[in-house]
């Protein structure tokens, strides 16, 4: 769904690569309905229309059909950052503090991380079926916010889902604070 931008999908550390490793490689899957991003191209633009118009050819109907979010730690949903509209489909995103702190997480040595390609938050609210999971004890104050936002809020991206049709929250008992 995203990428860091100047990373490619074949670069140790970005989203493509740990998606492949900790995912691809283990399940039996067509890789001609796999496409993933590549944040080193030079028009991102380009970009962002090629991977929405393989979503629109390679799916039943033209948008994603089930679709697996995490929330972020400022409650972003992929690269969507705190602020992005609503109404956003794929682009290029300004990373948000808490993003370009948290993502370090990833990386064996500090990583630049200033920007990311996504897709957006419309792209994500057209699927058939969408999942938000939310774990960890870390992610208990931003749970709260979701589950506590009586309306959508584009500060918290991941309330947008109050707008989806069919989406479900999962979470932990360590998110929850449930003991």
């Amino acid at each position: 769904m995203d990428e860091w931008l100047y990373m490619s999908d074949r670069t140790k550390e970005s989203c493509g690569y740990f998606l492949r490793e900790h995912f691809l490689n283990h399940v039996n899957y067509a890789p001609e309905n796999v496409r993933l991003w590549d944040g080193t191209v030079s028009d991102t633009q380009k970009e962002c229309r090629d991977v929405e118009e393989f979503i629109k050819t390679r799916s039943v109907n033209g948008t994603l059909d089930y679709l697996v979010l995490g929330a972020g730690m400022n409650g972003h949903l992929a690269l969507n950052e705190p602020g992005t509209s609503f109404d956003s489909r794929a682009h290029v995103t300004v990373l948000d503090p808490v993003t370009q702190k948290v993502g370090q997480k990833y990386f064996s040595s500090e990583a630049s991380l200033s920007g990311g390609i996504t897709l957006g938050i419309d792209n994500f609210r057209q699927a058939r079926r969408t999942v938000l999971m939310v774990n960890g004890a870390a992610k208990a104050e931003i749970l709260s916010k979701i589950l506590n936002a009586t309306a959508p809020d584009e500060q918290i991206p991941a309330t947008a889902l109050l707008t989806f049709e069919n989406a479900s929250l999962y979470c932990d008992r360590e998110a929850i604070k449930i003991s």
